[in-house]
């Protein structure tokens, strides 16, 4: 069972194995409105220079995740870091990028794993649209013109007419 302290841990063990060291100050941190996302390393750039701030993983990520995924997860962030160490640039996704995740044993080395995925699938709406022959056919974040003249709109996937929505809280 991972809990915030073993992350750390786990992020120190896999740099120093890669040769590489923290930033002084540079904060591995849990962010609780990461949602999209289960980690990511932050940068700054300043007149040609770019550098990490902080690693963060959302908090979602140890509530109801495998260790395994929760182990990729961090493998993966930190051949983040890993690259730009070595290199002092951003690689993104790209083969230097893949060459380290393959170094340090990241088997996740794309933009986004199965849970990323399932959880985006799973987004809560703080409006949830309806149609009366379909069910639900999608949501909303916020109140916007769509949901003002839903009354009027169609469903694309059968041509309902009676759409509506549901506020969640």
């Amino acid at each position: 069972m991972y809990n915030f302290e073993r992350v750390q841990n786990e992020v120190l063990e896999t740099l120093k194995k890669a040769n590489a060291s923290l930033l002084v100050n540079m904060p591995i941190r849990l962010n609780g409105r990461l949602t999209r996302c289960l980690g990511r390393v932050m940068y700054r750039t300043t007149v040609g220079n770019t550098y990490p701030t902080c690693i963060e993983f959302s908090k979602l990520l140890l509530q109801d995740t495998h260790d395994e995924t929760i182990h990729q997860v961090i493998l993966h962030e930190c051949a983040h870091y890993i690259a730009w160490y070595r290199t002092g640039e951003r690689h993104g996704h790209d083969l230097m990028f893949k060459q380290i995740c393959a170094e340090i044993g990241c088997t996740n080395d794309g933009a986004k794993c199965d849970v990323e995925e399932l959880r985006t699938a799973e987004k809560h709406y703080k409006y949830a649209i309806y149609c009366p022959n379909c069910g639900f056919i999608g949501g909303m974040s916020r109140w916007g013109n769509t949901l003002a003249k839903l009354p009027y709109c169609t469903c694309k996937k059968c041509g309902g007419q009676e759409l509506s929505y549901v506020q969640n809280w």
